[in-house]
């Protein structure tokens, strides 16, 4: 079976680097991502309806455009007596204040994105391991995602 990675780098910023969220956060596991392929209403056409026909004026224009998505990530975070909760806390440090470029191996999609919610980590114990569950809110800048080497359109 093919192991998947998961990445993210602080889009933007001098000398990013992307980060593989589960060697470089030790203690940091994935469990799901959602929305990651859906498309945002359609923002690139504008209609008009007149009362005297029944055939409605419509542009649209050649570039397409969407409205923001929501993409949902879940992460579970480890924690032993030593770390506690340090790689949740650095986590939170490198996806706040920036945007994110996100990519990963098991879809191969790519999207920039930004922290738009608030997280309420769950703490639970499972066969004697701490964890804490988290699912960081997230707004998809495009309303769509990209293939996973494509480049992002000039901002």
């Amino acid at each position: 079976m093919e192991e998947y990675k998961f990445y993210m780098m602080r889009y933007g910023e001098p000398g990013a680097v992307w980060k593989d969220l589960e060697s470089d956060f030790p203690g940091l596991r994935y469990k799901e991502c959602t929305g990651l392929n859906s498309y945002g209403e359609p923002t690139n056409m504008y209609s008009e309806d007149f009362a005297e026909t029944s055939k409605a004026e419509v542009y649209v224009s050649s570039t397409p455009a969407h409205k923001q998505t929501t993409i949902k990530l879940t992460l579970i975070f480890l924690e032993d007596d030593t770390k506690n909760d340090k790689s949740y806390r650095d986590f939170m440090a490198f996806i706040a204040g920036s945007k994110i470029a996100y990519r990963d191996t098991a879809r191969k999609r790519k999207v920039l994105m930004y922290l738009s919610g608030a997280t309420e980590p769950k703490s639970d114990t499972l066969y004697g391991q701490k964890y804490k569950e988290v699912t960081f809110t997230f707004k998809n800048v495009y309303g769509h995602s990209f293939g996973y080497d494509e480049t992002f359109p000039n901002e």
